[in-house]
């Protein structure tokens, strides 16, 4: 919560990196922006990239 009480939307992106999935976004720490990068999982070979529809 900001000090306003005010909840936030934070945006992130989702990246694969070291056979991994990852998830990247940005963070306020000691009133600083830093971008974090957590990872969700790792990467399975039964996993296929699917193409974006036009």
């Amino acid at each position: 919560m900001t000090p306003l009480g005010m909840k936030t939307n934070q945006h992130g992106i989702i990246h694969e990196a070291r056979n991994s999935f990852y998830v990247r976004y940005f963070e306020t720490r000691d009133g600083k922006l830093v971008r974090v990068s957590k990872k969700l999982c790792d990467a399975d070979k039964k996993l296929t990239a699917q193409p974006a529809p036009p």
